[in-house]
């Protein structure tokens, strides 16, 4: 399950090709997680940095 990331999370529910998403910011190390999900299944998992 998702949730055991944690329960500090975005919900995202207009995501391009797929129904909803999930995304956890981890501001320490500058990076989110995204969980990207149709009909209630994960279809895609990213890692992004976001800071310098």
């Amino acid at each position: 399950m998702v949730e055991a990331y944690g329960k500090e999370y975005k919900e995202l529910w207009f995501v391009e090709g797929y129904e909803t998403g999930i995304q956890y910011q981890d501001k320490k190390r500058d990076v989110v997680l995204e969980f990207y999900f149709n009909d209630h299944k994960v279809h895609l998992i990213e890692l992004k940095k976001t800071g310098n």
